[in-house]
């Protein structure tokens, strides 16, 4: 860290130095003093600050020959009672009986090409990312960092500017360019008083810069995110287009037909691999605990690698900096709380704790047994027709899950925020069944089963961003990740009658760490905008696996990746947007270099109303989530490095090309895009098992082309809110098998997907209502039995299966509803919110998946039987929030 600092302070003093090596010349003749040093900041590119009104009062002649720059200043001070002093690289000019402590001058100029600021919540005076700054003209647009940091261009301090920050009213407002730094204040557009009411007008829910694949949205500020009586900040991404909605499931997001594992999710810079509660049912990630969130789908800025779908980044809330505050929400599953406050007189240090536990080990209540018995009865191979019944008198499952954010927030200056995050979940499940079917395979008598699984993921992160002058800024982060987990996995059964035994059927334990190192330098400019960086991922994974109690050899592996990336942003002739990257990864494991160029690309056609937007890049991925597949047992996921058992490093090309297109209350935004993704692997598992001809191993690998559409049209007016996205996928992908190349579907694209969004709050009510609809999903149909004779005279019964992912679901469709009332009980702001999940209860089919059973009794005779594994049926919540 030392020898970082050390280089970017060199760095930082040989920018300075470069303007005091420079020699100045000219003469001003019966020139004010505010004139003389404006001409010269615009010649030399130097920066000052001064009182302009005290300085136009100030005419005289100077001349100058070759003098340099403290020669220059000293010239135009010396006569007048002026005094001048560089602090971080700009020259402020002051009278001494002005300002006695000259070391509290504020460093940016009123002259500076370039105006540095922060955007915050006039309530909480949290710091807001990812919010979108355009000028009224439509000619220039700029963004918040994650750290709510913004830069203004000069062509953009000399217009009218408008904020747009998702759940806030817009802001109008024109530069002050004799305030050396803003601090921006915005309101949320539904805060509730006693006495008034605050509207907004034109405040979007999500918002899309014009930059290709980017969209940005506060799940706190969208009524249709509670799925399973839980707030779920993926539900509000999977509203959007490319990120699949019919899947039903929140172990990640599926982006533009990629398995979850493709895309990176990231919290306050640590990557998240407990991404779900309930199996899936929601998110793992406390919805309370969130600010905002940005996704990048597809090709990205070259500071995100590793993953060739996209990159989710959420920011943790940073907690309220003016007085504490405490939140309460209750559910029909959990109860959460959120304390926020300052820690300090001064508010430079705020922290926020939020935690969620489930009551769901002792209270059974409707929504939760409905939950249960789905989601249950879709993670085991032991009923065929999904008829499992979990809850009895003599045996009811022992599940909860919990959750816990921490993030504190240290202000130690107006250069220096350092942040500490933390985060750990955990899911917990132990419950004891029987089977009397008289259908298993493996035992002919009754069996008693006992499951058992515990999954848990920590996660810390600590970032310290430092503004070193004006213009250069750096990061420092160091993230934690560890996730553990032991799930459906334990298998004991115990025979009924005779039998008194216990046998270990099947266990695995399966552990990731992943510790991540990033060192950033950024240049902002007045017309350019330049970030290079090097980051440090190192990675272990280690599985050991039980089966009928012989322990087999585990799978462990470990390694880095060492990245090295920059890019540039720029804007040529005010109409074209530039922003080339390259990043340069090396990967550990194979001991190879892998380039990737990144380019984006913005044209403002009219700059008020339309741009079109194009982007192309390369990106590799060298982990990947591994799912086995059995008809007996039931089997974990786990992860795998790159360039091992036949596994290559997936290499994907990706285009892009669109436009967005804004008109008062309307915003359209369309993007096609293809994928060309080389090393492509899937896994056959039991489909591969049938004869010598067929699937030789069970990892297949290949290579593919996606290609699809992506349209978003939203509408925002007053109290109402509406969107429609829309999603054309279609894949070629083809396999290499012993007899050639196969074309594979791949297993999580459905060629069509629609969303339909309204949201209408009058006031202190809250209405809204979300339809999803999908096309068929691919799924490998069961053909029949295939059986033959052994050189012992006796004969085999083998399951045959169609080609992978041949055959199709039927179509997806469902709709939620929901409705919110928020009140007031003196200081004490509420909000009851009722939703409906799946408000027609049709039987969506996520998969089918396919178990052996016995045919009479006889344990040589068995049949393959189909299982459909259901989604989510109807269900009804009730949520209540308290906030004081």
């Amino acid at each position: 860290m030392a020898v970082l600092r050390y280089i970017l302070i060199c760095l930082f003093i040989a920018s300075s130095m470069a303007a005091w090596g420079q020699t100045i010349s000219g003469l001003y003749e019966n020139r004010t003093l505010s004139f003389v040093l404006e001409d010269i900041s615009k010649q030399y590119n130097i920066s000052f600050a001064y009182d302009s009104d005290a300085l136009e009062s100030i005419t005289g002649t100077w001349k100058f020959e070759n003098l340099n720059l403290e020669q220059a200043i000293d010239l135009l001070v010396s006569d007048n009672g002026l005094k001048w002093k560089d602090v971080s690289g700009t020259i402020v000019i002051y009278r001494d009986d002005e300002i006695k402590n000259s070391d509290d001058i504020p460093w940016p100029g009123k002259e500076s090409q370039i105006i540095l600021g922060e955007i915050r919540d006039s309530d909480t005076r949290e710091l807001l990312p990812f919010a979108v700054i355009v000028t009224k003209s439509g000619k220039h647009l700029t963004t918040t960092n994650s750290d709510g940091k913004f830069v203004l261009s000069p062509n953009m301090v000399k217009d009218t500017l408008v904020i747009h920050y998702v759940g806030y009213e817009n802001n109008v407002f024109v530069p002050d360019r004799s305030v050396p730094y803003l601090e921006i204040l915005l309101k949320q557009r539904d805060s509730s008083l006693p006495t008034i009411y605050v509207e907004s007008f034109k405040s979007r829910l999500v918002e899309t810069p014009p930059i290709s694949s980017i969209h940005t949205i506060n799940p706190n500020k969208v009524l249709g995110v509670i799925g399973g009586g839980e707030s779920d900040i993926y539900r509000a991404v999977q509203m959007l287009p490319g990120v699949a909605g019919a899947l039903e499931s929140s172990n990640g997001l599926f982006v533009r037909g990629s398995n979850s594992d493709q895309t990176l999710i990231t919290y306050d810079g640590f990557t998240l691999y407990q991404q779900d509660h309930f199996f899936g049912a929601f998110s793992a990630v406390n919805a309370t605990a969130v600010k905002n969130m940005r996704i990048h789908k597809g090709n990205m800025e070259a500071r995100f690698g590793g993953r060739v779908a996209g990159v989710l980044e959420i920011v943790g809330n940073e907690g309220n900096a003016k007085k504490p505050q405490v939140q309460l929400d209750a559910g029909p599953l959990s109860i959460a709380g959120l304390v926020e406050t300052t820690l300090d007189k001064e508010g430079k240090i705020s922290a926020v704790i939020a935690g969620r536990r489930s009551f769901t080990n002792t209270v059974f209540s409707p929504t939760y047994r409905s939950m249960f018995n789905t989601v249950y009865n879709a993670s085991v191979n032991v009923s065929a027709d999904n008829s499992l019944q979990t809850f009895n008198k003599s045996s009811d499952p022992e599940f909860y899950f919990q959750d816990l954010n921490l993030k504190l927030t240290y202000r130690a200056s107006e250069k220096d925020v350092l942040n500490v995050s933390f985060f750990a979940a955990k899911d917990k499940l132990y419950m004891q069944y029987a089977d009397t079917s008289n259908f298993e395979v493996v035992n002919l008598q009754d069996v008693n089963y006992t499951d058992e699984s515990v999954k848990q993921n920590i996660g810390s992160g600590l970032r310290w961003v430092h503004r070193w002058s004006q213009k250069w800024e750096s990061l420092f982060s160091v993230g934690y990740s560890r996730f553990a987990g032991d799930y459906f996995s334990t298998d004991s059964i115990r025979a009924i009658g005779f039998q008194d035994t216990t046998v270990m059927f099947y266990a695995e334990n399966a552990e990731l760490k992943d510790l991540d190192a990033r060192a950033e330098l950024n240049y902002n400019g007045a017309n350019h905008r330049f970030q290079i960086g090097t980051q440090l991922n190192y990675l272990n994974t280690y599985n050991k696996l039980n089966f009928l109690g012989a322990s087999i050899p585990s799978r462990s592996q470990q390694g880095a990746i060492f990245s090295l990336y920059a890019q540039d942003e720029f804007e040529l002739r005010e109409r074209w947007t530039f922003r080339p990257g390259i990043r340069l990864n090396y990967f550990g494991p194979s001991k190879n270099i892998n380039p990737e160029p990144r380019m984006a690309l913005v044209f403002k056609a009219f700059p008020r109303f339309l741009k079109l937007k194009a982007s192309a890049g390369i990106i590799h991925q060298y982990i990947h989530r591994i799912r086995e597949q059995s008809i007996y047992f039931n089997t974990p996921d786990y992860w795998q490095f790159s360039g091992n058992d036949n596994l290559p490093v997936l290499r994907s090309i990706q285009y892009s090309v669109g436009a967005v297109a804004n008109h008062k209350s309307w915003l359209l935004d369309v993007e096609g895009y293809i994928k060309q993704n080389n090393g492509l692997f899937v896994n056959a598992g039991i489909f591969g098992r049938t004869d010598s001809t067929r699937y030789q191993t069970e990892i297949l690998t290949g290579n593919g082309t996606t290609y699809g559409v992506d349209v978003l049209l939203q509408r925002d007016w007053k109290h109402q809110h509406a969107w429609v996205s829309y999603s054309l996928i279609y894949s070629r992908n083809e396999f290499e098998l012993a007899e050639g190349w196969q074309m594979i579907h791949e297993p999580y694209v459905r060629q069509h997907e629609a969303k339909l969004y309204y949201e209408y709050k009058p006031k202190r009510w809250g209405f809204s209502a979300l339809w999803v609809v999908g096309s068929g999903k691919p799924f490998t149909p069961y053909l029949g039995k295939y059986t033959f004779d052994l050189p012992n005279g006796t004969q085999r019964t083998l399951p045959v299966f169609g080609d992978l992912n041949s055959g199709l679901l039927d179509p997806y469709h469902r709709l939620d509803i929901s409705a919110a009332y928020h009140f007031n009980l003196k200081r004490t702001e509420g909000k009851l919110q009722f939703s409906v999940f799946n408000v027609y209860d049709h039987r969506n089919v996520r998969d089918i998946q396919y178990i052996a059973v016995r045919d009479n009794n006889d344990n040589n005779d068995y049949r393959v039987v189909e299982r459909k594994v259901n989604m989510l049926p109807f269900l009804p919540s009730v949520n209540l929030q308290l906030r004081f």
